[in-house]
C-alpha cells in the first residue's frame, strides 16, 4: 500500500473483500472486520482515507453486495461442481484439465493470502480454432476481477496489477514475440511471484530516487497463444493443450 496516500482512490487494501454494487447501483466497499461484513462508500484508517474509483474503471462485472452478504452467511458445498458445469458449457477438456482450471479460478480469489507466495499461469496452447479464447474468457468471467487483454502494453499491465490486483487474460497470437518487441519480458517472467515489482523512471526532473516508481506486478495470469512460448516463460505455466473436439458450445458473456 506504499503507493497510496491520504484521500486516495483505491480498489485494493487490507481487509477489503471487494468493491460491490448496491441495489441502487451505488458502489460500496465490502470489508471484513471482526468476522463481519461492513458496507461503506469510504474507508478510513488512522493514516489514510480511501474512496472508490468511478464505475468505468472496473472493466469486469462487479459483485452484487446483497448476494455477497447472502452467501457469506451460508455454506455452498456445490460451488465446485457448479463451476465445473459452467465451464463445460463453453469448451471441452479432459477431466484432469478441467480440475486444474476450476481450482485455478478459486486460486484467483486467494492469491493474496499470506500463505501463498507463487501463482503460476494457465496456458491454453493450440493451433487456431480450438476454443482457446472462448475458454479463457469463460474463466475470467468468474475469476477474481478478470480482464481480457488483446494487446501487451506495459503501462496498462502496471496499472491493472497495481490498482486492481485482478486476473489478466492475455489473448495473443504469439505472446513471447509481443513481449520481446514491447520490452515486457520482465513483467511476464516476474508476475508469478508475490512481491515482484518493476521499476520505471517516470519523473526525471525530480532528481535521484524521486524519479523512480515501483509497480506491483504479481497476480493470476491466463495466456492464450497459437505459438510456443519462450522456454523460460513456459516454466511459469500450467500448460493445457486444447483438444480437437468440435461441438455446439456457448459463447461466454460477462
Amino acid at each position: 500500500m506504499d503507493s497510496f496516500n491520504a484521500s486516495s482512490l483505491s480498489a485494493y487494501f487490507s481487509g477489503l473483500v471487494d468493491v460491490c454494487s448496491n441495489d441502487d447501483g451505488q458502489l460500496v466497499y465490502v470489508i471484513l472486520k471482526d468476522g463481519e461484513l461492513i458496507l461503506t462508500p469510504e474507508h478510513n484508517t488512522e493514516t489514510e482515507s480511501f474512496s472508490i474509483p468511478e464505475k468505468k474503471h472496473f472493466q469486469f462485472t462487479l459483485p452484487r453486495a446483497a448476494e455477497v452478504l447472502r452467501y457469506f452467511a451460508q455454506e455452498d458445498p456445490a460451488i465446485y461442481e457448479d463451476v465445473l458445469s459452467y465451464l463445460k458449457r463453453f469448451s471441452a477438456l479432459d477431466d484432469e484439465q478441467w480440475a486444474i482450471v476450476a481450482h485455478y479460478i478459486f486460486l484467483t480469489y486467494l492469491h493474496d493470502h499470506p500463505g501463498i507466495d507463487y501463482c503460476p499461469y494457465i496456458l491454453f496452447n493450440a493451433v487456431p480454432e480450438r476454443g482457446k479464447s472462448r475458454t479463457g474468457k469463460s474463466v475470467i468471467y468468474v475469476a477474481f476481477r478478470g480482464i481480457h487483454l488483446v494487446e501487451l502494453r506495459e503501462a496498462t499491465i502496471f496499472r491493472y496489477s497495481q490498482y486492481l490486483h485482478g486476473t489478466l487474460f492475455f489473448d495473443l497470437m504469439d505472446i513471447s514475440k509481443k513481449a520481446e518487441r514491447g520490452n515486457s519480458d520482465d513483467i511476464l517472467l516476474l508476475r508469478a511471484e508475490k512481491g515482484a515489482k518493476c521499476c520505471r523512471i517516470q519523473n526525471p526532473e525530480e532528481g535521484p530516487f524521486n524519479d523512480m516508481v515501483y509497480f506491483d506486478i504479481y497476480g493470476p495470469t491466463i495466456i492464450s497463444s497459437n505459438e510456443p512460448l519462450q522456454h523460460i516463460l513456459e516454466t511459469r505455466c500450467l500448460p493445457i493443450t486444447m483438444p480437437n473436439r468440435p461441438g455446439n458450445y456457448e459463447n461466454p458473456r460477462p
